[in-house]
């Protein structure tokens, strides 16, 4: 058998051995201890004859893995993806996944199903993945669009490969997507959108409509000042509101199928000014029915659905005459996020819960080219020693 490689270790008084085939590396258990040590007289073995009997049962052991390989092979065979991916999206649901999530991955198998065919799963060819892309780009989906739909894929295959489904683990390729540079909101635009949005609910002609702009202008200010997520404003339950130690706690809420994202509950600093000009108002006046942050009044979410929440905003902002740019959600966390890098990645880090610092200084540390260059030049100038140097 090509590719192989043996190494016997001791462990739990016992001889275990390494094979490795076609890539994957298999451990199996060989012998006890004391049996190797001893025969079954009793009599001690000298090491040459323990070496020799290991070599012996390394062969009987590759030979049993090599025979269970190719029934193995025939069998999955018989396996195609899209019987298989119901079995997957099952797995999905008895997890927990969201049905959201749960939808996202069946699309995607419907996706790669209709480009490339119900195929046998180790059937899968490089021509396949490659049938996919044409297929999603012939149908206008964007580059980013169809590296989600890959990943989705991709998790989809490492899953049937880490449950015997496949004796090979399929990776799909991935298409080219140019990484965009956050794109925050001018702090003009945001003040004017603030004062629209204010000028609105003093003209808001009835009760509904009201209520409506006010949850529009709650959501805006956990925009401005805390640099709160979508899914994270829209699911804020008014109980996770601590104004004494002026902070909001992101839990999950298994009402709505909201989860925090890296499924850890987190804590969230309040600004002073959102707490004094707006939170502590706010929330004194609320009603004793009230459940959510945005709430229509009777302890049900308004809008219904984040979604519903990006379209009213946006809808806001083009009457206003404001044009944002990029996302009218994220531009607004992009806004904090960019202000705070500049200062001190490390608190921006805390603020915006990213796990590792290197995605907060890859995409909000954004200094103007003239204060780098001001920057630039002061160190230069400082550690320079040219002017000592002679001129020849």
């Amino acid at each position: 058998m090509a590719n192989q490689k043996k190494k016997f270790f001791k462990q739990d008084g016992a001889v275990y051995c390494r094979i490795y085939i076609e890539g994957k590396r298999i451990r199996k258990k060989l012998i006890d201890l004391d049996q190797l040590q001893r025969d079954a007289r009793g009599r001690k073995r000298s090491e040459s004859q323990q070496n020799s009997l290991l070599d012996s049962l390394f062969l009987d052991a590759e030979k049993e893995i090599e025979r269970s390989q190719q029934g193995f092979q025939q069998n999955q065979e018989k396996v195609r993806v899209a019987q298989i991916g119901q079995v997957f999206l099952q797995d999905l649901e008895l997890r927990g996944r969201s049905q959201k999530t749960v939808k996202e991955y069946a699309c995607a198998l419907n996706d790669f199903i209709q480009y490339c065919g119900d195929i046998y799963l180790d059937g899968y060819r490089l021509h396949h993945g490659h049938n996919l892309l044409r297929g999603l780009s012939e149908r206008g989906l964007a580059p980013r669009t169809q590296q989600k739909i890959c990943i989705a894929l991709n998790g989809f295959f490492k899953w049937c490969f880490a449950q015997d489904y496949s004796c090979k683990l399929i990776k799909l390729p991935m298409p080219a997507v140019v990484r965009q540079q956050p794109r925050p909101h001018g702090q003009q635009n945001i003040e004017e959108f603030g004062r629209y949005l204010h000028q609105r609910l003093r003209e808001a002609t009835s009760e509904t409509k009201q209520k409506a702009i006010l949850n529009h202008l709650r959501a805006y200010y956990l925009l401005r000042y805390v640099g709160l997520r979508r899914g994270e404003i829209h699911s804020l339950r008014l109980e996770n509101i601590n104004l004494d130690q002026g902070v909001i706690y992101l839990r999950h809420v298994k009402e709505i199928g909201f989860k925090v994202k890296t499924g850890k509950e987190q804590t969230v600093p309040l600004a002073k000014v959102l707490v004094d000009e707006f939170l502590r108002d706010d929330l004194e006046e609320r009603g004793a029915e009230e459940r959510w942050y945005l709430d229509d009044g009777c302890g049900k979410l308004l809008p219904a659905s984040g979604d519903a929440l990006t379209k009213a905003l946006t809808r806001h902002a083009s009457q206003a005459g404001i044009q944002f740019q990029g996302k009218i959600l994220h531009g607004f966390r992009a806004s904090l996020a960019t202000s705070l890098a500049n200062e001190n990645p490390a608190v921006a880090q805390r603020i915006l819960r990213h796990a590792n610092i290197s995605t907060t200084i890859s995409h909000y540390v954004n200094l103007p080219e003239a204060t780098s260059r001001t920057l630039l030049d002061r160190v230069s100038e400082s550690s320079s020693t040219d002017s000592q140097l002679p001129v020849k």
